[in-house]
């Protein structure tokens, strides 16, 4: 899986084994694991937070999944994921950015106001609809989430090119490129 090799460290290093059926696996307690990339979390490892966030909405998925007796193959949880890691980043990565550039322009931190209205005027022009229900992970299809993805890289490094603009005009800017 991507995620967890975009981890420091990430195999602990306990080496690889290779299972009766020929997969190659880490062994790694799951205890272990989730402790080791919770103390990342916590030190500001945004990979580790963002791997968190999704191994959580993969196991509900998976759970879900499972009581409605839907079948997936490993790659497909796997791919899904990965997918969900990289746009929490991506989204941890623009809110952080824009809160920062605010308090940089204003001295205080955006509104949670202000975060819904750019959130709406971002889905508008690239989705041609005010939300997602709050729950981008089910309710974008896969091409939905991979725009948002780019979108939020786009704006973020926007933000750097146009130090004084507005986070409302560098929506604007990084909306044309879209």
């Amino acid at each position: 899986m991507k995620s967890l090799k975009a981890l420091p460290n990430a195999d602990l290093s306990l080496g690889q084994v290779k299972a009766d059926s020929g997969e190659t696996f880490i062994p790694v307690a799951l205890e272990d694991a989730v402790t080791y990339w919770t103390i990342l979390s916590g030190q500001g490892n945004k990979k580790a937070a963002a791997l968190l966030g999704a191994l959580a909405i993969e196991a509900l998925k998976r759970r879900v999944d499972h009581r409605l007796g839907t079948i997936k193959e490993e790659e497909e949880y796997e791919a899904y994921t990965d997918m969900v890691c990289t746009r929490l980043m991506a989204r941890k990565a623009w809110t952080d950015t824009l809160r920062d550039h605010h308090m940089k322009l204003y001295g205080t931190s955006p509104t949670p106001e202000q975060y819904k209205d750019w959130t709406v005027t971002v889905n508008l022009a690239l989705f041609n609809q005010k939300h997602f229900n709050c729950d981008r992970t089910e309710n974008m299809t896969p091409d939905q989430q991979r725009l948002i993805i780019d979108f939020e890289r786009t704006a973020t490094r926007m933000t750097s090119k146009y130090p004084t603009a507005t986070p409302g005009k560098i929506i604007e800017k990084a909306l044309l490129t879209f």
